[in-house]
């Protein structure tokens, strides 16, 4: 995972762009960010960025270009070719930021599949008790200056 600009934009906004990389050679990747259980859109999705002072942005699945967010299913998955890079954008909001800060703290659940073949899911049946097979949920902690 590379951080490839931070941004802070009007009205409380940061946005991230962000690129996953699969880096193994003949294995196909998945990845996904992991959401809260959620049954009526927007949903909240399980990745905060925390300012400096303190400060707490959230984000919904609604804020997410170039990947998206789940839970229970794999088809919300992207896949990532064997050496291939993705890159995505999430926007976070936080109605009482003034813009000032000296870094950034990001915290994300993933869900990942590191083995991933999409024809596995053909008959799948959703189960909202457990993730779905050959998926797991890894935490992501980085911390980024700010611009």
């Amino acid at each position: 995972v590379n951080i490839d600009k931070l941004r802070i934009l009007q009205d409380g906004w940061v946005k991230l762009d962000i690129s996953f990389q699969n880096k193994s050679a003949n294995k196909v990747v998945a990845v996904a960010l992991y959401q809260e259980i959620c049954f009526d859109k927007p949903c909240s999705v399980r990745t905060t960025l925390t300012a400096a002072n303190g400060q707490q942005f959230g984000c919904k699945d609604e804020d997410l270009q170039g990947i998206k967010a789940a839970r229970f299913a794999p088809y919300s998955l992207t896949e990532i070719e064997p050496g291939g890079t993705i890159k995505a954008s999430i926007q976070f909001s936080s109605a009482l930021f003034n813009g000032s800060t000296t870094s950034f703290n990001l915290q994300s659940e993933l869900m990942l599949n590191q083995n991933y073949n999409a024809r596995d899911y053909a008959n799948y049946q959703l189960d909202e008790k457990r993730l779905p097979p050959g998926c797991k949920v890894h935490n992501l902690v980085l911390d980024i200056p700010a611009p």
